[in-house]
């Protein structure tokens, strides 16, 4: 699976020494509940992933309370299960959870910002694209979600400007951009002109005009158009293998049923 089934993998260890298997606390049994999810999505089994992880939300409601963020992160591992087996109505579901029970949780919006681009949702992508966006300025996969969400959304303008924002952040080149507009210009101070003495005019002299180096603004432009052409094609690229790897997975998938009838 993708990147964030390895935060889930990250994020707890199954407790499996016998000093815990003799009198295990609900903690205990929560870790093993999301251990077993994750091997069963790792084996391609959603629908038992999705109930190991509510049966571990059960549990950590009752020891942590409804409202706790440990059980916004149960829901954000059901959401990556079910975006990434194409359950696509259940995983909003899910996110949309996550993101009540911890306002705060960068993880949550992002992938319900990449589900709603794979939904054709560009609006709902871009909103949570440009709260994290809001907090976390350098946050690649939060402007890759934003720039794919404006070019399907047919405003390739800013597109183009935030896949000039990830290439500058990825070699180090900018510090902060802005996430939409730029902020205003702060006010310019006027000073009161103090008079100055009356001196005789001096003649005036003929100043030659400066030539304008136009072939090195002709390259840069050309540079510049050459850089975000290639951004272009990477972006492009990577969504194509995107594709094929779904592509793939649903195969595999109806391969495994085929062999199942067929046996």
């Amino acid at each position: 699976m993708r990147k964030h089934i390895g935060l889930i993998l990250s994020s707890f260890i199954v407790l499996a020494h016998p000093a815990f298997a003799a009198a295990p606390t609900t903690a205990d049994l929560i870790r093993q509940l999301r251990g077993q999810a994750l091997e069963r999505a790792m084996n391609k089994d959603p629908d038992g992933a999705l109930s190991y992880l509510n049966q571990a939300a059960g549990k950590a409601k009752q020891e942590f309370g409804a409202n706790s963020p440990f059980v916004s992160e149960i829901y954000f591992e059901m959401g990556v299960v079910a975006t990434e087996s194409s359950k696509f109505e259940p995983a909003e579901n899910f996110l949309k959870e996550a993101i009540r029970l911890n306002p705060n949780s960068m993880v949550a919006r992002l992938k319900l910002g990449e589900l709603a681009n794979r939904r054709a949702e560009y609006d709902e992508a871009a909103k949570q694209a440009r709260y994290v966006l809001a907090r976390q300025r350098d946050n690649l996969e939060g402007r890759s979600i934003l720039a794919e969400a404006y070019a399907q959304n047919l405003n390739p303008g800013k597109a183009m400007q935030e896949y000039f924002y990830m290439d500058m952040f990825a070699h180090g080149l900018a510090k902060a951009a802005p996430v939409s507009t730029a902020p205003a210009a702060p006010p310019v101070a006027v000073q009161t002109p103090v008079p100055q003495p009356v001196t005789p005019p001096k003649p005036p002299v003929k100043a030659e005009k400066p030539i304008e180096p136009k072939e090195d603004k002709k390259a840069d432009k050309k540079k510049e158009e050459q850089k975000k052409e290639e951004q272009r094609k990477k972006e492009e690229q990577r969504k194509e293998e995107q594709r094929k790897k779904e592509e793939q997975k649903k195969k595999d998938e109806q391969k495994k049923k085929d062999d199942k009838k067929a046996a």
